[in-house]
Parts: C-alpha cells; sequence; structure tokens
C-alpha cells in the first residue's frame, strides 16, 4: 500500500506522520472546560499541591485522595507552570504522551514488521476517536499507555537483540508505570512475559532477563514514594489504594461499573473504531501464523489484556487502553496480508459495517437531538457531523479499492474527531452545572456544601470548598453567615428542600452524571437569625 516509497520520502513520512499526530492531540486541547469527574479531580488534585506547597500527599478538595499513584500529577504541575491552571496545561503531557505512544508504535512496527504495517498501524491510531480522545484527558492513563507500551517493545527488542540498554529501559518503564497506576502495571508485563517465555521455549533462560536486578530497578523507582507516603498518612492512602482501588475493584464491581466479559469486548471494538471492525479477523489471523514471533506477541498482549479486564468486575473503556497499540498493529497486519495477496474481497462484510455506522451516527444524534431538550444545542452542530454521514457513503464508491477507502475513512473519521473537539465538545461544556454556576454566581460569593457537589467545581473555581453533612450543620453555618450559599448534588437534598426558610434558587442536571446540582439560601435572614 505504502511500499512505492524511497528511503528519503519515508523519512519525510514519518517526520509527517508525527507533525499530523501532535497536531489532532493538540488542536482544540484547551477549547472546553474540564467537566467530567475523572478530569476533575485529578486536575484539582495536581493544583492542590501547589496550593498545599508540598509534593507528597495528593488531595483533592483537601482531603486525602487515595485513587492514583502521583506520576501524572507532577506532569500536570509542570503543565500548570508553564501554561497556567487551565485545562490546556492539565491536558497538555497527556497529549505528548499521546504523541510518544504513536511514534513509538511506528518505530516497533515498522522495525519487526514492516513499512507498510507501521504507517496503517499509526493511520488506525489517529482516526480512532476514543483513543485519540483518551490523550486530550487529565486523567493517568495516558501515561499508563505509554509506559506498558513502552516496557513491552523494550522487552520485544531484548529479547531479539540481547542488547542491555532495551533490557534497562523495560524495568525503568514498569517502574514509571507503578508510579502512575500502580501494580497493575507490574502483574500485566509480567503476565504477558511468562506466557511468551513459555511458548517461545525460552522459561528456561529467565536468568538472561537479569529478573533479580530488574525488580531491584524497578523498586529502586517506585518504592520510595508508596513507603513515604504510608508514613505520611499512617497507613491510610496505602489501605485506600490497595484494598479499594486494586483488589476492591477486581473482586466487586464499583460505582455501577459492572457487566460480561462482552462489555469489555464491546470497550475495544469502541476505542479503536473504526478500523476495529476489522479485530475478529485480525486475531484469527494473526492466530493462524502464530508461528511468527511477533504474532504470538502481539497475541498474547491483546488475550492478556481481554481476559484479565473481562473477568474483573468492575468494567471501564479505559482499562483496556494500554493493549490498543497491539490491536493496532495486528489489524494493519492483517489488512497489509489481504492487500498484498490480492483478498481484499474478505474485506468487505467489515467495511459496509464502518460505513452503516458512520451514516447512523449523525441520524441519530439529530433524532435525539429533537426528541431531547436538554441535547438540543447539538442541532447547532449537525451540518458539521453530517460530514461523518457524506464522507462514509462516498466511501461507498470506492468499496472495491481498498486503498482510497481506507483513506476516506481516515479523513472522515480524523474530520469527525476534529469537529467534536472544535466545536461539540466546547457546546455541550456551556450547559455543565459549573458553567451555568459561574453565568449567576462569582468568586465573591461565599459558598458551603452540603454531602458532596460536583467535582470540576474545585478546579473550575481554584478554590476549596467547607463540605457539611447534616442539616444541624447546614444552620449553624448559616447562623454565622446568613449570606451563605448552599451547593450540593447530593441524594439528600431534598431534605434542604424541606425546610421552610431556604429556597431552591438553582438547579442544573449533570451531562454526564446522574446527579443535579442545586444551590440553595436563606429566604428570610433576620427570621432566620431570630428563631
Amino acid at each position: 500500500m505504502f511500499n512505492n516509497v524511497n528511503l528519503l520520502s519515508r523519512n519525510y513520512y514519518e517526520i509527517t506522520l508525527v507533525i499530523l499526530s501532535l497536531f489532532i492531540l493538540i488542536l482544540f486541547l484547551g477549547s472546553h472546560p474540564i467537566i467530567i469527574l475523572d478530569e476533575s479531580k485529578n486536575a484539582e488534585a495536581a493544583r492542590e499541591f501547589i496550593v498545599t506547597g508540598q509534593y507528597m500527599i495528593p488531595y483533592f478538595n483537601g482531603e486525602i485522595r487515595v485513587d492514583k499513584p502521583p506520576l501524572h500529577y507532577y506532569f500536570m504541575n509542570l503543565g500548570y507552570n508553564i501554561f497556567g491552571i487551565n485545562s490546556f496545561g492539565a491536558r497538555f503531557f497527556s497529549a505528548i504522551f499521546g504523541l510518544f505512544t504513536i511514534w513509538l508504535s511506528f518505530r516497533f512496527a515498522r522495525k519487526y514488521f514492516n513499512w507498510n504495517i507501521a504507517i496503517l498501524t499509526s493511520l488506525i491510531f489517529i482516526s480512532s476517536f476514543l483513543f485519540i480522545q483518551e490523550f486530550k484527558l487529565a486523567v493517568p492513563d495516558p501515561y499508563l499507555i505509554f509506559f506498558i507500551s513502552a516496557s513491552l517493545f523494550s522487552f520485544y527488542s531484548y529479547h531479539l537483540n540481547r542488547k542491555r540498554i532495551s533490557l534497562l529501559l523495560f524495568y525503568i518503564f514498569i517502574g514509571l508505570g507503578i508510579l502512575t497506576k500502580g501494580p497493575i502495571a507490574l502483574f500485566l508485563i509480567g503476565v504477558i512475559v511468562v506466557i511468551f517465555l513459555i511458548i517461545t521455549r525460552n522459561v528456561k533462560k529467565i536468568f538472561q532477563y537479569y529478573p533479580i536486578l530488574g525488580l531491584l530497578v524497578i523498586f529502586l523507582i517506585s518504592s520510595p514514594w508508596y513507603i513515604n507516603i504510608h508514613y505520611l498518612t499512617d497507613g491510610i492512602w496505602t489501605e485506600g489504594f490497595f484494598l479499594k482501588h486494586n483488589v476492591s475493584r477486581f473482586t466487586n464491581t464499583m460505582e455501577g461499573h459492572g457487566g460480561s466479559i462482552f462489555k469489555t469486548l464491546g470497550f475495544i471494538l469502541l476505542g479503536l473504531f473504526p478500523f476495529s471492525i476489522f479485530i475478529p479477523q485480525s486475531l484469527i489471523h494473526i492466530f493462524t501464523r502464530v508461528r511468527k514471533q511477533e504474532n504470538l506477541f502481539l497475541l498474547i498482549i491483546c488475550s492478556v489484556f481481554t481476559l484479565f479486564f473481562g473477568i474483573s468486575a468492575t468494567k471501564l473503556p479505559n482499562y483496556t487502553m494500554p493493549s490498543y497499540p497491539f490491536f493496532a498493529m495486528g489489524i494493519a497486519v492483517f489488512l497489509n496480508y489481504s492487500i498484498k495477496k490480492n483478498k481484499e474481497k474478505a474485506l468487505i462484510p467489515a467495511q459496509l459495517i464502518i460505513v452503516i455506522i458512520g451514516s447512523l451516527i449523525p441520524l441519530i444524534v439529530y433524532i435525539y437531538s429533537i426528541n431531547n431538550e436538554d441535547v438540543q444545542y447539538l442541532l447547532d452542530h449537525i451540518v458539521l457531523l453530517s460530514f461523518l454521514f457524506f464522507g462514509s457513503i462516498f466511501s461507498l464508491f470506492f468499496i472495491r479499492k481498498f486503498k482510497y477507502w481506507f483513506i476516506i475513512i481516515f479523513v472522515t473519521w480524523s474530520t469527525f474527531t476534529f469537529t467534536l473537539n472544535g466545536f461539540v465538545f466546547p457546546s455541550i461544556s456551556k450547559s455543565s452545572p459549573v458553567i451555568e454556576f459561574k453565568k449567576v454566581f462569582n468568586d465573591k460569593h461565599e459558598v458551603i456544601v452540603y454531602d458532596r457537589m460536583d467535582p470540576s467545581f474545585p478546579f473550575n473555581f481554584e478554590k476549596i470548598y467547607t463540605i457539611v453533612h447534616s442539616i444541624d450543620d447546614i444552620e449553624s453555618e448559616l447562623l454565622k453567615n446568613p449570606k451563605l450559599l448552599i451547593l450540593t448534588n447530593s441524594k439528600k437534598a431534598d431534605s434542604l428542600e424541606s425546610l421552610q426558610n431556604i429556597k431552591l434558587i438553582f438547579s442544573k442536571k449533570a451531562i454526564f452524571e446522574n446527579n443535579q446540582t442545586k444551590v440553595f439560601k436563606l429566604k428570610n435572614k433576620k427570621t432566620f437569625i431570630n428563631n
């Protein structure tokens, strides 16, 4: 597909790929505020490092945050120092690690497969909306995706060429992965490596990989922070992170994110769409050619991630994302083979599914918008979204010329990503509770939180809020300051509405969560004080 290119042109292609990836990842990075739950908590925890002046214990709204280790907070802090405390600063290094992931995957595929597969892998990445979107979020996953991918790339490189720098990088990346999201990085990579060595009959040569020295390197990188925070928090962080956010997430369904293994498979298909439709054919193709070590390596990685998170009780779309570079390579291997062997007819059923889904999305958005008042603002962008419809339909004319069809679909879905980030997401965010609240109230209003709040408030107002959990505490605070506003998104908000001297002055449903932000104030300050 791309083989008729000389070496000089290939260098230009690689440079162009890097520039294109950077452009897509950075473009509109700060066009919409941080409003979703995970972004809000991570971005605010990074901000509170600056507020507290200490960089060991993560806090969210003044309380210890046990959800994640700190490495991504440090990169966000660097972003804040360069660009200011804003959404662009929080997301900047997520995008940079996205660029590193795409570029490193390209280099790996080019070295151990071929030029065609490297280009196809990169284009599959760039056109996969949800995967690209993950690198535009202020969350730890972009960093984990890179560190796990880089460690596995380094392992395979050492396995073939025995260069010690590759082995050292393998262990360094694992250590950094543990500092990003915990021991899951070591566990999954360890399982993959052991299975690979057993199947390739290299398990007896395990000491050629210097495992004891490697564990020492991992320990020296990751353990100082874990040990330090254990003592600084009297074990609170250790217990909360390891028991709740590791063991409990695997054994119990948390926050309603359960489901069968089919849900995990659905996340993978959605995460790499549109070209993920070729995954079933790709896995069969790789399985039948598993004697090639590079194919076996891809198959083991994809299988381990799918099975592990398939049996995990808690299931989220981002869990399997570190395996996506390898799924993308698998798809590229299959597509390259089909084109080379003139077996493009076998691709047509999957091509038609992509065309149908791409055609239906704008129609579904239009029908849903006209029937739901809360999202009718999407109608303002239906002309832009319709590009997905027309691009998909246009590709039908090239359904038997795969090269041209692929390019049309790539451009169509990349433009779809461009449209969402540049126009749709900024429009959606305008109707979020925190942005609507900003239109009515300002920093001069004193606010207290009853029970809980939308987590986007602390970051967007750069403020730590006092939280109270009982009506008696609310009344006590109002006696001290009758001008207080009471902010909540708790299901217990009804108990506030039942108070005779308090009135509801603001109400807005969350966009991506099942809750409603409400603001109350005193009806009559004098009567309340006299009582």
